[in-house]
């Protein structure tokens, strides 16, 4: 009985290294099935971007990771689908940060110290701003309550009738939608080996404005960067005249300029 209490234990062991949970792996081209309610969901998106091509909104955001966080009311102005501005406020409404992509280039300007950020619109440089996991298009998408699907990528159903999962990006993007509403509840980004996940985004309180139920409350996390943000809506239009060049940083004399470019390709 000595001798085979080591190998029972032995046994024991790898029985239970391989029953270990393990993160879910996507199998990548997965396209699932065209529904009712994978149509409903596409016909409800595309309507949702655009009647929410351009924004603007107060919020109280949150950003974290594992060494600070910061907590800000800020202005949010957005033009789908990969222009944003965000002008950070403190409790006397002087704007102590503003960040910004015109498409082309991403900036983060500090007035106190008169420095700006400016680089390429490029999943690097926002990376190194903020600790993101995504491009700015998909950022502008997912903090306005979008999934972040691309022009002509489907969305498709997946796993049981009237679970509400639904996939898109080739098994990339997985959606978690209420199909009684078809409001969008959560999105799964993975990277594009399918083993790591970008970030999780997260949708909840919805409320009815100008006709559009809007997610008042929008959590995004990045597990590889073990960073958060919190996006809580105070105010929100839409689609109103909004003038471009408010995407690009303003110009000043005597102005210490950083090259993003330069400092991601240096990391």
């Amino acid at each position: 009985m000595r001798r085979l209490l080591p190998i029972l234990i032995a046994v024991i062991f790898l029985f239970l290294s391989g029953c270990a949970k393990k993160p879910p792996r996507v199998v990548t081209g997965e396209v699932g099935r065209v529904s009712k309610a994978s149509e409903k969901l596409q016909l409800k998106v595309e309507e949702f971007s655009r009647k929410t091509h351009s924004i603007k909104a107060l919020v109280k955001l949150s950003v974290s990771d594992e060494s600070e966080s910061r907590d800000t009311e800020a202005a949010l102005i957005v033009i789908r689908p990969n222009r944003i501005r965000i002008d950070a406020m403190d409790s006397l409404a002087d704007v102590w940060a503003k960040i910004g992509s015109d498409g082309e280039h991403l900036w983060l300007y500090l007035p106190a110290k008169n420095k700006l950020y400016k680089g390429r619109s490029v999943r690097k440089n926002l990376q190194r701003l903020l600790k993101f996991d995504m491009d700015v298009a998909d950022l502008v998408s997912v903090i306005t309550g979008l999934p972040p699907v691309k022009d002509g990528l489907k969305i498709t159903q997946f796993g049981k009738k009237g679970e509400g999962l639904f996939i898109a990006d080739g098994g990339l993007l997985r959606i978690r939608a209420d199909v009684r509403k078809m409001l969008v509840r959560e999105c799964v980004q993975y990277g594009d080996d399918g083993e790591k996940i970008d970030y999780i985004a997260k949708y909840d309180d919805y409320r009815s404005q100008a006709g559009i139920d809007f997610p008042y409350h929008v959590e995004v996390v990045f597990p590889q960067r073990n960073a958060k943000a919190v996006v809580e809506y105070v105010d929100v239009a839409f689609s109103g005249d909004i003038d471009p060049a408010i995407f690009t940083p303003v110009k000043g004399r005597r102005r210490k300029t950083t090259n993003l470019d330069y400092l991601s390709e240096s990391r």
